[in-house]
């Protein structure tokens, strides 16, 4: 996992997860005044493009970045448990006492066999673990195309630009790049 790439996506989500939910709550109470500076972001928002099937643009912005989020978390959570598994096994391998290292929890990390303890080498939610930056590359992507589509109905059909949905866009495409980067670095 490399860090820096993970921090940078948390940090771009999180910005774009504030986003959506500022702008969420701009379209649900209409209040122009948290249009900051720019009166394109009321054109945006009143537009009939800033719902789909009634439901906010905003509020599909906090799905998808909360979405993202708890895949970085799940992926994060299981790349330290195997790390701490690791440093188990390798202990008992030099013949450290297991008391010295945070002994395994009720995760089945840990079993009995032939007398011995014998500690898994993989966590059992190997999936995600293994498929964590292709999952969130998916959703990336998803988020991207959408961001496209948004990109695309200011420029060329509203001739608005909201700063808040470009910062939400930018996010989004920082991210997505972040995600073909991770995936590509993945080893298999």
């Amino acid at each position: 996992m490399d860090k820096w790439l993970y921090r940078i996506s948390v940090v771009l989500v999180v910005i774009g997860l504030a986003v959506s939910i500022y702008m969420t709550i701009y379209k649900v109470t209409s209040n122009d005044a948290m249009c900051l500076g720019s009166g394109d972001c009321s054109t945006v928002n009143a537009s009939r493009y800033s719902e789909v099937y009634g439901i906010p643009v905003g509020s599909i912005g906090i799905a998808g970045y909360f979405a993202i989020l708890l895949m970085h978390w799940y992926e994060r959570r299981l790349y330290l448990s195997k790390r701490k598994t690791l440093r188990i096994a390798d202990a008992q391998e030099q013949g450290d006492s297991p008391e010295s290292l945070e002994t395994p929890t009720a995760s089945n990390d840990a079993t009995e066999q032939s007398g011995e303890q014998v500690v898994e080498r993989f966590h059992p939610d190997e999936f995600f673990e293994k498929n964590g930056p292709m999952l969130i590359f998916g959703m990336a992507l998803t988020g991207f195309l959408f961001t496209l589509y948004l990109i695309y109905i200011e420029f060329a059909v509203l001739n608005a630009i909201c700063p808040f949905c470009l910062t939400s866009q930018i996010s989004m495409t920082i991210i997505f790049i972040i995600s073909v980067i991770r995936l590509i670095r993945q080893p298999l």
